[in-house]
Parts: C-alpha cells; sequence; structure tokens
C-alpha cells in the first residue's frame, strides 16, 4: 500500500497571514497621513496659547514661544485646531501662526459652505469615483511561487521476500502564463474570468531495495531516476470591485471559485538487472503513469494596472489560489501564490 508523506518548502499558508500583518499596519498609516492635517506652521507673535476650546475664557494647555512649529488639524474662523510634538492640542488664534496657503484654502472653503448653507443651498457632495471602462483585459508573465516535496513508497513480491521503492517528487517555483479580462456590469463592479497554467518537469529520484535471489534477508540497494512532469492549469471565476486612483491609476480587488486541473506523474513499478552471484542489482527502468485529477478551490487577489494612453498600460496582479489534490501517491498541494506582469487593456 502507498505511504504518502507530504510537506511543503513554502507553506500557501504563509501568504494571508503577510496580508493580514499589512491590513493590520493599514489603519496606522491611515492615522499617520490624516495626521498631517493641513500641514505645519509656526508662531510668529512672541508667545502664543494653546486653549482647551476655541475660546480664550478656556484653560490654557501650554504656552507656545516664538517658531515653534505646529501641526493643523482643521480651521474655524479666526481660530486653528492643533497639536504639537510634545502631545499637546487644543485652539489657537489665527493670527499668532505665520499664513499658509492650506490654512487658507480651508478657510475659504469653509466660509462657502457657511455661506451655502445659510441660503439654503449647501454645496452638493463629492461624487465617487467610477470607473469609465467597460472592459479590461490583461496578459501577463507568472511566477507561481510555491513549491512542494514529498515521497512515496510502494511494496511488491520478489524472490519469497518483499521488495520496496521509494520515489521522491520535487516540485519547484516555476514561471507560467496567466490571462484574463473583467467586464463592468454596474458602477465599478465586474465579473471576469482569468487562466493560468505553470508546468515543472523534472527527473524524480527512485530508491529501491531488492531481495537477494539466493539470501533470505540479505537486501541490495538501488538507485536511478526516471523522467517526470508536473502540470497545472486553473480557470479563475471572479468578481471585482475596480478602484480607479486617478486618470492613469487603477486597481482592482477580486475574488471567486477557482478550478483546477493538475497532472501529476507517478512511479508505479521498478525493473532492475541481477547477475550471478546476486551480489549487486542494478536499476534499469521505470513504469510512471501521469494521472490527472480536477479540483474545485478559491481565489483572491489585486491587479494594479498604470495607463500610458486611455487605452493601453502595464501592470501587475498577485492572486492566491491554493489547493489539495489526491492521487494513487496521497494528497498533494497544487496552487499557492502567484505574481505576475505584462499588459493592460481597457476599453
Amino acid at each position: 500500500m502507498p505511504r504518502p508523506t507530504l510537506f511543503g518548502r513554502v507553506r500557501p499558508g504563509s501568504v494571508p497571514l503577510a496580508l493580514v500583518v499589512i491590513a493590520c499596519a493599514l489603519p496606522g498609516w491611515a492615522a499617520a497621513a490624516a495626521a498631517q492635517g493641513l500641514g505645519t506652521s509656526r508662531v510668529a507673535s512672541v508667545t502664543a496659547t494653546i486653549y482647551a476650546r476655541c475660546d480664550p475664557a478656556s484653560p490654557a494647555r501650554t504656552v507656545l514661544e516664538r517658531g515653534a512649529a505646529v501641526t493643523i488639524d482643521g480651521v474655524n474662523e479666526g481660530w486653528v485646531t492643533v497639536h504639537v510634538a510634545g502631545g499637546e492640542q487644543g485652539c489657537m488664534r489665527r493670527a499668532d501662526l505665520e499664513p499658509t496657503p492650506a490654512v487658507d484654502r480651508a478657510i475659504e472653503a469653509k466660509r462657502a459652505r457657511d455661506l451655502a448653507y445659510a441660503r439654503g443651498t449647501p454645496p452638493p457632495r463629492a461624487k465617487q469615483a467610477f470607473a469609465a471602462e467597460h472592459v479590461i483585459v490583461s496578459v501577463n508573465a507568472s511566477y507561481l511561487s510555491a513549491s512542494h516535496t514529498f515521497d512515496d513508497t510502494r511494496t511488491f513480491d520478489a524472490n519469497a521476500e518483499q521488495a520496496s521503492f521509494t520515489t521522491d517528487y520535487d516540485v519547484e517555483a516555476r514561471v507560467g502564463v496567466d490571462a484574463g479580462a473583467f467586464v463592468r456590469v454596474w458602477r465599478n463592479l465586474a465579473v471576469g474570468g482569468a487562466f493560468t497554467s505553470h508546468k515543472d518537469d523534472r527527473d524524480l529520484v527512485i530508491e529501491a531495495s531488492i531481495p537477494h535471489p539466493l539470501l533470505f534477508n540479505h537486501p541490495r540497494s538501488i538507485a536511478g531516476t526516471a523522467p517526470g512532469t508536473r502540470e497545472e492549469t486553473a480557470f479563475h471565476l471572479e468578481v471585482a470591485w475596480i478602484v480607479p486612483v486617478n486618470r492613469k491609476l487603477q486597481v482592482v480587488v477580486f475574488g471567486g471559485p477557482t478550478f483546477f486541473t493538475v497532472k501529476q506523474s507517478v512511479v508505479t513499478a521498478i525493473a532492475y538487472d541481477e547477475q550471478y552471484p546476486y551480489d549487486t542489482a542494478t536499476f534499469k527502468s521505470a513504469d510512471v503513469d501521469v494521472e490527472e485529477e480536477q479540483k474545485t478551490g478559491f481565489n483572491v487577489g489585486a491587479d494594479v494596472g498604470y495607463y500610458f494612453t486611455k487605452n493601453i498600460g502595464v501592470g501587475g496582479i498577485i492572486r492566491f489560489a491554493p489547493a489539495k489534490v489526491t492521487f494513487s501517491l496521497g494528497e498533494v498541494d497544487a496552487g499557492g501564490a502567484m505574481f505576475g506582469g505584462g499588459l493592460r487593456l481597457r476599453f
């Protein structure tokens, strides 16, 4: 009976952990970006007080001297909300600070909003940016980063004893192709599909133990190789959300089911030579079958495109699509993390 053992040098599960780490870091990055506010300014007067509220009767938090730097968070007519490097935050008189273009624009915008509300015609809200194109096509050279190693041991009867051979399977990271398209169906929502193909050809290492035909319990060791192949193709169905960052940069986040077809070379038998006095034996050949199995899994990923013209650009893609496929030698990993880059077209 087969005795499969399976382990991977690169575990696909490490990719989701990386995504979790990035997701956890995003709030901090967002907060850091928000902390920039309307920019920075410096105290223009001899001294300036940071009050708890935008009211000179409120408690004073701290007093700054001329030249001290502050970060401006917001404006309110003659007051600005600020914070300083020491952690203090509150309100300062705008007249105590050096003028900055960002603050001037913010104050003018606030006055325009207040005037519009007073007249009963509030300004319209900013519209969400929607993707203009209906179809996005990508053609990539891709790199399937996951590698897998596993072995399979089989036994057979020989010379009234039990012989055995073990085959080592080594599937390395490999280059392939990835091509797909998205069709926008509503606002930034799109549906689409992609096809990927990766193949790895390499020799299979075989080690065997063959019983002696004349002496009991005197096995002979032999070793050899046989040509093998591993081919994975996958069709991904995807639901996507298109994020138009600007006219040139575009991000597509997607996910959905994946349909795998995996072909694996499997050593099923071996042949060997031996001559009298049979103290040694030599490896002759191996019977290799190519087994094919199908499996349904899932995929998630993102595509970033940069367009030189309205319709043509380049981009990069990352897709994570893991699966486990069962052959006669046991259950093995398939798919994993894929990175790629290539041509982008949109219409």
